[in-house]
């Protein structure tokens, strides 16, 4: 199954640089429909601020000399351009105390989108006490949601909109459970969002940021977070088997019980994450920062932390068997407890500085009564 597509919008920076960019190029809207053999609409939807679809919006901004990455609203914010209360005929036959709601605007409707907007009926639900509240219809065009329920619960909507409510309980609506599964939400802005429990199976989120983000329990098996900006998210129970975080920033997330078996986290920013209880096992952790990082009890089989940095990580009564802590900086780096060392590595990791029985450095303590074999210098 291939990943749906999302449509993307210019912010207003972005539209004003695309203006520039016509000018320094000397060509026309016209003259740019004709170099991208787009249609006149889409041209026009792309400056003045609509969703188009993605192949075209990056075609555009190359066709323009410009880094599409830097022209797009990366919020993609639901704009409300009409609100009102409509009679539609067959719903008032069936019921007389049901109306329709209709709420126009300008946003892609995509997977994300969908969501939000079941998520804002629930929301509508609680706050005006109809349980009855349900979505018709998304139309695309001018974008119009249909909402039936009674007439009590679509006026208090009504006095919502006016109030500039709604829209800001759209933009916070709680994405819990949501099923995103396959979604293309590459470089989207999520932060702070509660996605607790939602399904990311195979979703590419790469780039996203997810800053502060709710993701506990959610299901990110194979997905595509490489480079996503995690930083204070809670992932704890997390299943991310399999996933692409390499080069990502977790710093200060929370890992804990997470399933990272087999995921790609070279080079991603783990400093002061908590990763305890985590299946790290056949993870690659190459060149990783896990400065300050809480690995107790974590699983760590066979796991690949070449050149990673362990400065004064807690890894007590962690798995490390068939671990690869070749140069490793474990200064400070607490080993109590764990499996897989050997007197050997273990006599070697306090020679780098590594903390066993909560004794830094007592070389009185190791067992091997030879003294270890001097490491050669690499060149």
């Amino acid at each position: 199954m291939t990943k749906a597509t999302r449509s993307l919008i210019a912010s207003e920076k972005g539209i004003e640089r695309a203006r520039k960019a016509l000018i320094d190029l000397g060509i026309t809207q016209t003259i740019l429909e004709t170099r991208t053999v787009l249609a006149k609409s889409t041209i026009s939807s792309f400056f003045n601020g609509k969703p188009i679809d993605h192949t075209n919006f990056t075609k555009i901004c190359k066709t323009l000399n410009l880094e599409w990455e830097e022209i797009v609203e990366k919020d993609n914010p639901m704009k409300l351009d009409n609100c009102q209360i409509e009679n539609i005929a067959d719903i008032e036959a069936n019921s007389p105390r049901l109306a329709a709601f209709v709420i126009e605007g300008s946003f892609p409707v995509d997977d994300l989108t969908r969501a939000k907007i079941q998520a804002l009926v629930k929301q509508l639900q609680k706050i005006t006490g109809d349980a009855s509240l349900e979505i018709v219809d998304i139309q695309k065009g001018s974008i119009k949601i249909i909402l039936k329920g009674t007439l009590e619960a679509l006026s208090m909507i009504q006095d919502l909109y006016d109030s500039g409510q709604l829209e800001k309980l759209f933009k916070k609506a709680d994405l819990s459970g949501v099923d995103l599964r396959r979604a293309d939400l590459s470089r989207v802005d999520l932060r702070r969002a509660k996605l607790s429990s939602a399904n990311f199976f195979s979703a590419n989120l790469s780039g996203a940021d997810l800053s502060g983000v709710d993701l506990s329990g959610a299901n990110l098996f194979i997905a595509d977070l490489s480079g996503a900006h995690l930083s204070e998210s809670d992932l704890s129970g997390a299943h991310l088997s399999g996933s692409d975080l390499s080069g990502a920033h977790l710093s200060g997330a929370n890992l804990s019980g997470a399933n990272l078996s087999g995921a790609n986290l070279s080079g991603a920013n783990l400093s002061g994450a908590n990763l305890s209880g985590a299946n790290l096992s056949r993870a690659d952790l190459s060149d990783a920062e896990l400065f300050r990082a809480e690995l107790i009890g974590a699983n760590l089989f066979r796991t690949n932390l070449f050149r990673s940095e362990l400065g004064a990580a807690n890894l007590i009564a962690a798995n490390l068997i068939g671990a690869n802590l070749i140069d490793v900086n474990v200064e400070s780096t607490r080993f109590t407890d764990c499996l897989g060392i050997s007197e050997s590595l273990k006599l070697d990791l306090i020679n780098r500085g590594a903390i066993f029985n909560d004794s830094r450095g007592d070389r009185s303590r190791v067992l091997t009564p030879t003294p270890p074999t001097p490491r050669p210098v690499r060149k």
